[in-house]
């Protein structure tokens, strides 16, 4: 049995030259992912099929950070207070970037967190690090733990 760190990883990995696609593998579509792939548990995400879908499912829920809670709470996450406690390694969230807004990815260590993203002819990347803080740019997180 491997670790998390190695379980994110070749999670993380496996994107490299993947497109992005909205409703199959987009922000939201990865992590709920990740979480299936390393809790087991089945993660029922509303279906949209382009930008502008996604972005009506988002306003009709009051913001990505109420989609996501909905979500998580159906699948028995639990929110971390961000600003009170750091999301551990793998855990879920959103970070609120200055070109694209608000968007979701999975924490790693140090000050990271991994978001989707089109690989480009420089950098196969299908997934990227992204730097955050706590209460200013990470705005909502979940635990995959029991408790956290």
């Amino acid at each position: 049995m491997t670790n998390r760190t190695d379980r994110l990883r070749g999670f993380l990995a496996a994107w490299d030259g993947i497109p992005m696609e909205y409703g199959t593998s987009d922000c939201s579509i990865v992590p709920a992912m990740w979480v299936s792939e390393e809790t087991g548990r089945t993660v029922e995400w509303p279906d949209y099929a382009s930008e502008e879908e996604a972005r009506e499912l988002i306003g009709e829920a009051g913001g990505l950070v109420h989609l996501w809670r909905a979500v998580a709470d159906e699948v028995g996450l639990s929110e971390v207070q961000v600003g009170c406690a750091v999301p551990a390694l793998g855990d879920i969230g959103i970070v609120d970037t200055r070109m694209h807004g608000p968007i979701g990815g999975i924490f790693a260590r140090h000050g990271l967190i991994y978001v989707r993203c089109d690989p480009t002819e420089d950098n196969e990347r299908g997934m990227r690090p992204l730097t955050w803080r706590p209460g200013r740019s990470a705005i909502a997180a979940w635990s995959l733990e029991a408790e956290h």
